[in-house]
């Protein structure tokens, strides 16, 4: 049954297509043609949203991802970039911690909060201005709800990073970055740590080992394994690393708890 989701789905985008043609060239149709189709695709993604934030709340929206794509059979690059936008949204609802009180948790957002501030006020300002510029209304409130969809999505994003530390407790160590990655280790997996340059390039990398995971392009930590570690990562999967680059920013306060250990 499962096999006969995508051949559905494209026979009924295909046809609501087919429709709109129609209706641009002023051919008359039964209107029930086109609420059919249009039924089965809500009904479709309402299923798969209910299955995604279920199977999030249940082991993280990481293996959420893996989980939907394996069930559902769908191509696993559209769903995840699907996922993470659902995640930066459901990161602006309230909720209480869920690490224990044993965990030490080392925040990694401060340097993006003048940032995402700064875009906010610019894009308040743009949505302000092309509403009055522009005169047809279809396209005025499309460009408003976009622009207004696209701050809710940074602050989600920002929250994300926010509720989401690195973690330190007696026996483990994980690092996040927001919803889309972790990687958690055992603190004696660890071979070395230390301070790294920033480097360039703002995009999560992995290349010849090394997972590099920065904030506002920018690390400024590593920590080196004895043993390789999995790094699960929403838009790549999973990756084997025996090092990772990070920010964090107490570092001074983060190496020394390794230290400590």
């Amino acid at each position: 049954m499962r096999f006969l989701i995508k051949p559905v789905l494209a026979l009924c985008v295909a046809l609501e297509i087919a429709l709109v043609v129609l209706s641009a060239l002023g051919i008359e149709y039964p209107k029930l043609l086109a609420v059919i189709p249009l039924l089965v695709i809500v009904s479709f993604f309402s299923v798969l949203l209910i299955h995604v934030l279920v199977s999030a709340s249940r082991v993280g929206w990481i293996e959420a991802a893996e989980k939907i794509a394996s069930r559902f059979h769908i191509p696993y690059k559209p769903l995840a970039i699907w996922i993470s936008e659902i995640a930066m949204l459901a990161a602006l609802l309230p909720r209480g911690s869920n690490y224990k009180y044993s965990n030490i948790e080392f925040s990694y957002h401060s340097s993006l909060r003048p940032v995402v501030w700064c875009i906010s006020i610019l894009s308040v300002v743009e949505m302000s201005v092309v509403h009055l510029a522009i005169s047809i209304d279809w396209i005025k409130w499309s460009v408003f709800a976009l622009s207004l969809y696209g701050v809710v999505a940074l602050f989600g994003f920002y929250r994300s990073l926010l509720i989401n530390p690195h973690l330190r407790d007696s026996s483990m160590v994980s690092i996040r970055y927001g919803n889309r990655l972790i990687v958690a280790f055992p603190v004696e997996n660890i071979k070395a740590c230390g301070r790294c340059s920033p480097g360039d390039g703002g995009s999560i990398t992995f290349s010849e080992g090394v997972a590099r995971v920065p904030v506002f392009s920018q690390v400024n930590t590593y920590v080196e394994m004895l043993e390789p570690v999995c790094v699960k990562d929403i838009f790549v999967g999973r990756r084997t690393v025996t090092k990772v680059e990070f920010f964090v920013d107490d570092r001074d306060a983060f190496l020394a708890s390794l230290a400590d250990s």
